[in-house]
């Protein structure tokens, strides 16, 4: 499975935003991060002084990786 090239706080604020989107669990983005980064999202990945990353509306380049992921499933 090819890895996304983007930043970590990028990446998480795409998963958050298919997650509310999809209405899949919260534990769902975590694993997706993992899937790409090989490790577990850490608070300082989370957090930026005290508030948490926000959703965002992913890139193409996004979702056509995550749809490459699903469909390997």
């Amino acid at each position: 499975m090819r890895k996304l090239d983007i930043p970590k706080k990028e990446f998480l604020a795409y998963t958050m935003y298919v997650s509310d989107r999809r209405s899949y669990k919260t534990t769902w983005r975590w694993v997706i991060f993992k899937v790409n980064y090989g490790e577990w999202v850490d608070k300082s990945v989370r957090f930026t002084n005290g508030v948490e990353v926000q959703p965002m509306k992913p890139t193409d380049e996004f979702i056509q990786w995550l749809d490459e992921y699903q469909n390997k499933l």
